[in-house]
């Protein structure tokens, strides 16, 4: 009997542990998920997850593996004691990251550094490993991966299941969060719309008035008191009083138009992405906008944007903006910087074109090809360039933007030898 009641309570006290170690991971599910419903980027939420994911599981390094450009998959999120090195680590098709992705079962590993047919030879400082695949609706699209240091205890089922539920519940918690973030900026062009209508109302009481005004003269002019001079003077603030009206009312059209409709803007899309980017970096970039030499005003961006409208297409004219929208959010993340400086040239006519932009690459024109060229620069003046930073995610979607339309990005460091990074983005333009 004393045996069977120990039995009884070793199982109790397994039971408990484990009870302990899912109230852990589900307390840890739901932090995560707070913090990505409330106002964190994707890549915040991503280093979030790997450090809270490593903390619980008792992991010493903790990595996250994501679809790249040209079907590979990249280590762009790692933490813990070896997680740096780690970084833009590349996991080949017949190594065990993929073979869970592709089949959306998580594995355990007893030893890497006593694994065979090891793919990554980096990855043998490690001991007990547990990958579980990041998965929705079951279709995975990325690897968490646990590492435990040579020596330390292995990876049980019961860690196994608790990892694969929490990197399911992390991925969509990403993915509500991308919804999220597209609901909010929604909701801000729709308060940006309100203040059009607001402003809109105020420019037509202005006209009201001056109606009231003309009205008011007209009556008057039985008057045989009221002179010539006085009449005409009263008629041209009336009209300057209109044409500040009009004035206004297209300012606000021009300014505030809904930029998600099925004619983007180019224009006014680069100016409120500039914008939005002062809250992020803390500042406001600042942004200068050429058209064939000509610079973009408010005096002339309507003529401009007209032009723009019948030239690109709005699958380019969409790619521009998000190019920038990142670019800016990736000086905001990793620069700290402290001015920035937008340039977007677009030359329809190829004898404007400077040859500094005669690149080198075969599917970008040079000055002497018979099509124009659109260029987006950004530069700014922190810390430089990571040289592994080309992994990210954010940079390889940019290169692919530019690839779509057969054009080219570089990142680099700035060419007057400041500090800083000066990233070029350029398309042909037919």
């Amino acid at each position: 009997m004393g045996e069977s009641h120990a039995v009884l309570r070793e199982k109790i006290n397994a039971l408990n542990l484990e009870l302990e170690t899912l109230q852990r991971w589900n307390h840890m599910s739901q932090s995560i998920t707070t913090a990505l419903l409330e106002d964190t980027d994707e890549e915040e939420a991503l280093s979030l997850i790997a450090s809270s994911v490593r903390r619980v599981a008792e992991a010493d390094t903790t990595l996250i593996v994501l679809p790249s450009l040209g079907g590979k998959y990249i280590c762009e999120i790692a933490d813990g004691e070896a997680g740096e090195q780690m970084i833009g680590l590349e996991f080949p098709p017949e190594g065990r990251a993929q073979s869970v992705i592709r089949n959306n079962v998580g594995i355990i590993v007893e030893s890497m550094e006593r694994a065979n047919l090891l793919r990554v030879p980096e990855l043998s400082i490690f001991g007990p490993a547990l990958y579980a695949p990041m998965s929705e609706r079951g279709a995975a699209g990325g690897v968490i991966i646990l590492f435990r240091n040579p020596g330390s205890p292995e990876f049980t089922v019961s860690d196994l299941r608790a990892a694969e539920n929490f990197a399911a519940q992390a991925t969509l918690a990403l993915r509500l969060s991308g919804v999220r973030q597209s609901e909010d900026r929604a909701e801000l062009l729709e308060e940006r719309q309100r203040i059009a209508r607001d402003l809109h109302d105020l420019a037509i009481q202005q006209l009201f008035a001056t109606s009231l005004h003309l009205e008011a003269l007209k009556e008057d002019l039985s008057d045989q008191e009221l002179t010539a001079q006085t009449i005409r003077t009263t008629l041209d603030e009336a009209l300057r009083s209109v044409g500040d009206s009009v004035g206004e009312i297209r300012r606000i059209v021009s300014e505030l138009k809904d930029q998600d409709t099925t004619e983007p803007e180019l224009l006014g899309g680069l100016r409120m992405e500039a914008s939005l980017s002062r809250r992020s970096l803390g500042f406001a970039p600042s942004l200068i906008v050429r058209v064939d030499d000509e610079v973009c005003t408010l005096d002339n961006m309507e003529r401009l944007e007209e032009r723009l409208r019948r030239k690109l297409p709005e699958s380019l004219i969409s790619d521009v903006l998000a190019v920038v929208r990142e670019g800016l959010t990736n000086v905001a993340r990793h620069a700290h910087a402290t001015e920035v400086r937008l340039e977007v040239d677009i030359w329809f006519n190829p004898e404007l074109i400077p040859p500094r932009c005669a690149l080198t690459d075969a599917s970008v024109p040079t000055p002497t090809q018979p099509n124009g060229l659109l260029r987006v620069e950004i530069q700014d003046d922190g810390c430089g360039i990571d040289s592994k930073i080309d992994h990210h995610s954010g940079l390889a979607n940019m290169t692919a933007r530019a690839t779509i339309h057969l054009g080219m990005m570089r990142i680099g460091k700035r060419p007057d030898g400041a500090s800083g990074t000066l990233l070029t983005w350029c398309i042909p333009l037919n």
